[in-house]
């Protein structure tokens, strides 16, 4: 539903992940993330509100959970960016470099993950790889850092549904 009304106020398709689809709205400058069902996303948004204003995270307008489950999440746009530039991110990250703002996300997404990991089932990991480092505007930013451990949770629900619902409602 929230999908065909944003198409039909303009809203075009700009991308389709393993858990949400993403719109762009008319001008340009905004992304919905509308998702059935992912709490590993709240852990990024945990992230963002967090360190709102900091450079190295895209700014979030709005994060809204939907009946059922689902969420939409409004923010900036991101694109992605070229593999020279991911790999001297991740090494920066890795290397934990001195800028205070990138330490500052580092940080408080390690122990956001760290939170996360004790109390959702099948969580995966806080990653960084190419997927997860885009561009808003004229600077780089990190993106969905969280995810959960997909394929278990798929076998889980295939295995027995309603223990998974019960862990997970």
């Amino acid at each position: 539903q929230v999908l065909a009304e944003l198409a039909g106020r303009g809203w075009v398709p700009c991308g389709v992940g393993d858990w949400a689809v993403a719109l762009r709205s008319p001008e340009g400058a905004l992304v919905a993330r509308v998702c059935p069902f992912d709490p590993a996303y709240w852990a990024f948004v945990d992230l963002c509100r967090e360190c709102a204003g900091n450079r190295w995270l895209p700014r979030i307008e709005l994060a809204a959970g939907l009946e059922g489950g689902g969420s939409v999440v409004f923010l900036e746009y991101v694109a992605p960016v070229g593999h020279p530039v991911v790999k001297q991110f991740a090494e920066q990250w890795r290397a934990r470099d001195a800028d205070p703002e990138f330490v500052a996300v580092r940080q408080a997404a390690q122990r956001i993950d760290a939170e996360y990991r004790k109390t959702t089932p099948w969580w995966g990991e806080c990653g960084l790889d190419d997927a997860h480092i885009c561009r808003a505007g004229h600077r780089l930013v990190l993106l969905d850092l969280y995810c959960m451990a997909g394929s278990d949770l798929y076998q889980a629900i295939l295995d027995d549904v309603t223990a998974v619902h019960r862990r997970i409602p």
